[in-house]
């Protein structure tokens, strides 16, 4: 996770078991900002670096398998894919995991 810090400081690349969410977002569906989490760390099993996906390519109607190579902070993900090609901020409902978590 890429982490925000209410004093303004930024960290890149927290590993999800040092972080803890303190306080939930509101289900108002308010875009993201200082003190609102973009990724709930309790309902993101398999969600993580390193994971296998499909992903839709430029949110195009195919699917690609590739790895996660970065989760961000914003809630996009970059994907490395399979063939070598490699995209950036992709939202998640382009993204499915094709080994979940049992």
């Amino acid at each position: 996770f890429d982490i925000r810090y209410d004093d303004g400081d930024r960290e890149m690349r927290v590993k999800k078991e040092l972080v803890r969410l303190t306080d939930p977002p509101k289900s108002s569906g308010g875009g993201s900002g200082p003190g609102r989490a973009d990724s709930d760390v309790e309902s993101s099993a398999g969600w993580e670096e390193g994971a296998k996906v499909e992903a839709r390519y430029g949110g195009k109607a195919r699917w690609y398998a590739g790895k996660i190579e970065r989760v961000r902070s914003d809630g996009t993900f970059d994907i490395r894919y399979d063939d070598g090609d490699r995209e950036m901020r992709v939202k998640k409902e382009l993204i499915r995991l094709t080994d979940p978590p049992k």
